[in-house]
């Protein structure tokens, strides 16, 4: 995966209300929209057969993408979902801290599995679906230990009844797989599928370069020149109308490079050199 800056350069949304999840996407420089599916997953998982959890995984991830794709036509729609299982056995989210005791207690010396699954859609329609598993083998703890711990972390909407990416992640004797796995959502896989459908770019270094930023009033051409702005790159801004122009304009005022302005069609013969 490449480290250069990131751009979404095509509409993008997560179908998921997850707060890490949307805090991995940020901090990997994923700026989209964000929006909660409801999706009955005890349904699904109430009609599921077999133990290829991952593939429960995929299909929750599948149908949260799905809900959200026909309601948002010419969006990107990303699904992610895990499943956190244990021999044949899958522990739900525990909703409280009594819940959450049985399961650190059935968890407690064992090894168990998160089952990480994505799903890209547009237009109602599956365009990439993928999974990954992380295995993870707890201590033995005591109820004291699994009381203390829950008290400091709270975990109680969280897959296994751990928060990994806090405290949690000193539970365990040994880990084999990506912390982002564990916290159901994988955002190398994810990225190389952006890069390979093309919603995403990696920008190089643009500083004291100049971009040319056609339909630069508006939608995808305004949010471009403001990203490159904030690279550092010089700005031309072309947009046949006048006033939203300007307004482009005046929002990369902030980010101190250079900006000009020009009224033209380039849809037409005339508006090109």
């Amino acid at each position: 995966m490449s480290s250069d800056q990131i751009l979404v350069k095509k509409p993008l949304i997560f179908a998921t209300g997850s707060e890490i999840r949307k805090d991995i996407a940020e901090s990997h420089g994923i700026s989209c929209e964000f929006i909660k599916s409801e999706v009955d997953e005890e349904l699904i998982k109430l009609n599921f057969h077999g133990n290829d959890f991952d593939k429960l995984a995929i299909q929750l991830a599948t149908e949260k993408a799905l809900t959200i794709s026909d309601k948002n036509k010419d969006y990107f729609v990303v699904g992610v979902d895990q499943v956190c299982s244990l021999d044949e056995e899958i522990l739900n989210k525990p909703g409280n801290k009594d819940n959450a005791i049985v399961s650190l207690q059935k968890l407690s010396g064992k090894t168990h599995y998160q089952n990480c699954g994505m799903a890209i859609c547009k237009d109602g329609k599956i365009i990439w679906q993928s999974s990954a598993i992380a295995e993870l083998t707890m201590k033995d703890l005591t109820l004291d230990e699994i009381q203390r711990y829950l008290d400091l972390d709270e975990p109680y909407s969280c897959s296994g009844s751990y928060k990994f990416e806090a405290n949690g992640k000193d539970l365990f004797l040994n880990v084999i797989g990506s912390e982002y796995t564990i916290q159901g959502m994988d955002i190398d896989q994810l990225i190389e599928a952006f890069y390979r459908e093309g919603i995403i770019w990696f920008m190089k270094d643009f500083k004291n370069k100049v971009a040319v930023i056609t339909g630069a009033g508006s939608g995808m051409g305004r949010e471009l020149a403001i990203e490159l702005a904030k690279s550092g790159a010089n700005i031309a801004l072309a947009e046949i109308d006048e006033t939203t122009l300007d307004e482009t304009a005046e929002l990369l005022k902030k980010y101190n490079v250079g900006v000009s302005k020009h009224i033209l069609d380039v849809g037409t013969g005339s508006g090109c050199i």
